[in-house]
């Protein structure tokens, strides 16, 4: 068993995690008339034991937000909570344990008084779910937080809930990348949260493959992320650790705001991706959409499943059984790593994915069907412009697109992809006619349409309005050139707003990172 513990930082982390555990849920098979699972569910969940002392089964995740964005998520859930086990009156015995308290300790005339935020009533997904009913088809306008449409138990050491009290006064918006690292130090200053919070899971490991982290890079949260890996590797040395970072999009903001993104990623470039074994920045709301893809790019819900669906593709190997009748292909974490890692330099890989209907239909993609596709072998050339078309590309730097491809790893899921050739290959082409690695992995387990998925997929006739069914897709993380371009143009955009006595070390690093992909960073002189 290799397991993975995953650690969620942030809102829009947590909008990504909750799509990712769903998704995880729908994998479980039960009875002995069923086939078995092709992913070991051991390596993401734990075995614990219930309040009615029932053997429960939860995610290896730690969740980290505000409690303003929680919604109804309990830290005690039915699996845990004593008195709703026993049938009692949660409202009445346990409020202490789950008031929203403002200020729980405020005392008027020596008494202690408590205040708290009125209670949020549960959606009616979450409703129909603790009823056993067919949940209602969700919309954007229904998914207040990402708790609305979360359907897995979490333990109770996986949900930690940050109080705003936890900020420095005067902070509305946590969005400065300094606001982030206090934040870390404050917490765990009062406790350790590495011994609080991860060792935990780590410990009860028999082999633990490594870390994933979900956060954005362009927030606060990127600035927590930085410190907090700096604790990991303190602790865990050399393990395995991927970041996927969230990127919003600059439509609609303030220059100041957008300034502020800009240095945050630039930070996060630099600090995350150089402690992260691997780091994957990933586009809320891409530049351009293929035809298949659709997304409301106002709603966490639905920006977070188009980047989902890539995401839970690529690591798909990383939680499959061993490779047996057909199965698929396992890897681990660190071999997916190295595969990706040519030079001993790259850390920082791109993202994208295309998806068709199941093999069944004869998808259409940009008028050619699926099959006069793999017959013309175009599926072995990532770099034509129709395969470009037909990806939805989540890296947040949309030039360089014919950039130099170092290596590669692609992960299949379907029939219509895995008739092509399966296993790993060396020795492609990029179109500059340069050598690169690329490593292949296949499945014929296919991407589930969950009833709490949005319908972000459109497939000829079909609007995909579908709440169940299954995609085919193929991802690819890839390190390429594009990386060398997105420093050089973070740095021209945050070199201004950073602080003097910062910018000669993010100016060098960025410039580091240029040359590790392939091209020359900024001068000196554009840094002073």
């Amino acid at each position: 068993m290799h397991e993975i513990v995953t650690l969620q930082f942030g809102s829009q982390a947590n909008y990504i995690g909750t799509h990712f555990w769903n998704t995880q849920e729908s994998y479980f098979t039960y009875g002995k008339y069923e086939e078995e699972s092709p992913v070991d569910h051991d390596i993401c969940f734990r075995q614990g034991r219930g309040a009615d002392g029932s053997d429960t089964y939860t995610p290896r995740t730690i969740i980290y937000d505000f409690k303003r964005n929680f919604g109804t998520l309990r830290r005690l859930n039915e699996l845990y909570d004593v008195v709703e086990a026993n049938g009692g009156d949660y409202a009445a015995q346990s409020l202490w344990q789950y008031a929203d308290c403002i200020l729980p300790h405020l005392r008027r005339n020596g008494t202690p008084s408590q205040h708290h935020n009125p209670p949020i009533a549960a959606s009616e997904y979450q409703q129909a779910l603790s009823a056993g009913l067919t949940p209602p088809r969700l919309t954007a306008d229904r998914v207040r937080y990402w708790s609305d449409y979360n359907r897995v138990f979490m333990n109770p050491k996986s949900v930690v809930q940050i109080y705003e009290t936890e900020l420095n006064p005067g902070q509305t918006a946590f969005e400065d990348w300094t606001a982030g690292e206090e934040l870390f130090q404050s917490l765990d200053r009062e406790e350790d949260l590495f011994d609080r919070d991860v060792r935990t899971f780590v410990e009860e490991c028999d082999q633990l493959q490594g870390l994933q982290i979900l956060t954005s890079a362009d927030d606060a949260w990127a600035g927590f992320s930085a410190r907090y890996i700096d604790r990991l590797r303190d602790e865990l040395g050399k393990l395995p650790v991927w970041v996927w970072a969230s990127c919003r999009g600059m439509q609609g903001i303030s220059a100041a705001a957008a300034s502020r993104r800009a240095v945050n990623k630039a930070k996060s470039l630099v600090e995350v991706a150089q402690q992260a074994s691997l780091y994957v920045p990933m586009h809320a709301v891409p530049s351009r959409l293929p035809t298949w893809a659709w997304l409301e790019p106002e709603s966490a819900w639905s920006t977070a499943a188009l980047q989902v669906a890539a995401l839970e593709t690529a690591t798909l190997p990383t939680r499959l059984r061993t490779a047996a009748g057909g199965v698929g292909q396992s890897g681990t974490m660190d071999a997916m790593t190295t595969e990706l890692d040519l030079h001993g330099e790259q850390r920082i890989a791109e993202l994208g994915y295309q998806a068709r209907e199941s093999e069944s239909s004869g998808a259409h993609v940009n008028g050619v069907t699926t099959d006069e596709r793999l017959r013309a072998g175009q599926q072995d050339n990532s770099d034509t412009a129709a395969d470009r078309a037909a990806t939805c590309d989540l890296f947040p730097y949309e030039d360089d697109l014919s950039a130099q491809v170092f290596a590669q790893v692609e992960c299949t899921r379907g029939k219509v992809f895995n008739d092509v050739e399966a296993g790993n290959t060396t020795g492609a082409r990029t179109a500059q006619g340069v050598g690169r690695r690329v490593s292949r992995y296949s499945a014929s387990l296919q991407f589930p349409m969950l009833d709490s998925y949005p319908a972000v997929f459109k497939f000829g006739s079909h609007d995909n309005s579908i709440s169940a069914g299954k995609v085919a897709m193929r991802s690819n993380l890839q390190a390429s050139g594009r990386v060398a371009g997105w420093a050089h143009a973070l740095s021209a955009q945050a070199r201004r707003h950073i602080e003097p006595e910062e910018r000669e070390t993010i100016g060098n690093a960025l410039s580091e990172i240029s040359e590790a992909y392939g091209k020359g960073g900024d001068s000196d002189e554009d840094w002073d």
